[in-house]
């Protein structure tokens, strides 16, 4: 009726017959410049859909709806998108049993700072994609009586709620939610966060999920179950304050990119992912990225073979000692950038085998002798601790001193050298060829 009225002020609706109204979709959109809009008479019992009514409605700083009966809408989405300046909202009278869909509701209020919900029935909402997104100034907010049942998407639900403190969703259901990306980036002042009821076993897509949430320190994820999920790329990136994270239930046969997954957690010590099943895996670029503080990572069960960008996956992890690749399948290929390289450490049968030439049958004793491997990629270096191969005691495989490349095969490590404290091996900066080393004698 008024929408990309830009230059209206002020709408008084006193004196407006609107009972044979059915639709208010897009009503006041787009009014940039509607500072005051009186609609205490306006009827809205015969309304089937909302959408859109004051989006983009920019001046707008508070709104009474309390005459409002929405029993009949079934559509609500984007509502109050982009009312930037809109500081209280009450819709505690709003009967929503039926609507459908959520989606974008309160996109963009970027100066909300109040927001009852508290009779909000959600039973058969469907969506609720952006819901909050954009609610910079919002600090608190009580979904305690939302009805999640129906919910299939909750992408970006809370994306950028940047003053939110805590956040307790433990009512939630979720068990037919299928989206949960960027459900809470850029939430950076979340310090409490309640997952502990989520079912997420139709679950799809964790991407970015907590990218940014910059005061968490910790984070109950024991019940999520991601059987189903096919991306966690950026999942964790730059929780710098998370300096805990069990992921030992994780189970992920179908997840295919974890690019930047952990990208600067610059508080983790220590990361098990020894339960990870990565045998669909294709992408794992800066996975570890930053993890400035992080000293053993077990990474013993991936399998890589599929992977074909691994840049950076190491860089700035200057503290990492052990990692664990007792029983990994690696590969590193030739695409991966200047700052790693290539290593052949790749599975059972050809595991290590390619590294020290080693049978089948010595694969093990040879696995159990080396228990712990740390890989520099800024430095471009390899370093196996004395302690787990010894210059003063022969191998137990071959029985040799020390382990040296075998120059004659062809391949791009040039130097070999003792130090104090173990090996060190060179590698050029890029690497394009199989790497192989064998156990010879010192002559």
């Amino acid at each position: 009726m008024f929408k990309e009225c830009d230059k209206i002020i002020e709408i008084d609706f006193s004196n407006f017959d609107s009972s044979r109204i059915t639709t208010m979709e897009n009503m006041f959109s787009q009014c940039f410049s509607l500072k005051s809009l009186n609609l205490s008479n306006l009827c809205t019992s015969k309304v089937t859909t909302l959408a859109n009514m004051f989006d983009g409605c920019g001046e707008i700083i508070s709104l009474d709806l309390s005459k409002f009966d929405t029993s009949g809408v079934l559509e609500m989405n984007s509502m109050f998108s982009s009312c930037i300046s809109l500081q209280f909202l009450d819709l505690s009278n709003f009967n929503t049993s039926i609507v459908t869909t959520m989606e974008y509701m309160f996109y963009g209020c970027k100066s909300l700072i109040s927001l009852n919900l508290t009779n909000i029935n959600t039973s058969s909402v469907t969506t609720m994609h952006s819901m909050f997104n954009g609610c910079t100034e919002l600090i608190s907010l009580d979904l305690s009586n939302f009805d999640t049942s129906s919910v299939t998407t909750m992408e970006t639900m809370f994306n950028e709620c940047s003053k939110l403190i805590s956040l307790d969703l433990s009512n939630f259901n979720t068990s037919i939610v299928n989206k949960m990306g960027s459900m809470f980036n850029g939430c950076k002042s979340l310090r409490f966060l309640n997952l502990s009821y989520f079912n997420t076993s139709s679950v799809t897509e964790m991407k970015s999920m907590f990218y940014g949430c910059k005061s968490l320190s910790s984070l109950n994820l024991s019940y999520f179950d991601t059987s189903s999920v096919t991306t966690m790329n950026s999942m964790f990136m730059a929780c710098i304050e998370l300096n805990s994270l069990d992921l030992t239930n994780f189970d992920t046969p179908q997840v295919e990119d974890i690019n930047s997954m952990f990208f600067g957690c610059k508080s983790l010590i220590s990361l098990d992912l020894s339960n990870f099943n990565t045998c669909r895996l294709t992408k794992m670029s800066k996975t570890f990225n930053g993890c400035s503080e992080l000293i053993y990572l077990d990474l013993s069960s991936f399998n890589t073979l599929k992977v074909r960008n691994m840049d950076c996956i190491f860089l700035n992890c200057e503290k990492l000692h052990y990692i664990n690749l007792k029983y990994a399948k690696f590969d590193f290929p030739e695409e991966c950038s200047k700052n790693f390289p290539k290593l052949t450490v790749c599975g059972e049968d050809e595991n290590w085998k390619n590294i020290f030439n080693l049978s089948q049958e010595k694969y093990i004793n040879c696995i159990n002798n080396i228990p712990s491997l740390i890989i520099y990629d800024n430095r471009n270096k390899i370093k196996c601790f004395k302690n787990d191969i010894n210059i003063d005691i022969p191998c137990k495989i071959c029985g040799n001193n020390y382990f040296k490349i075998n120059n004659t095969i062809d391949n791009n490590y040039t130097y070999c050298y003792e130090y104090k404290e173990g090996y060190y091996f060179d590698i050029e900066e890029l690497i394009y060829k199989s790497c192989y080393f064998s156990c010879k004698k010192v002559t």
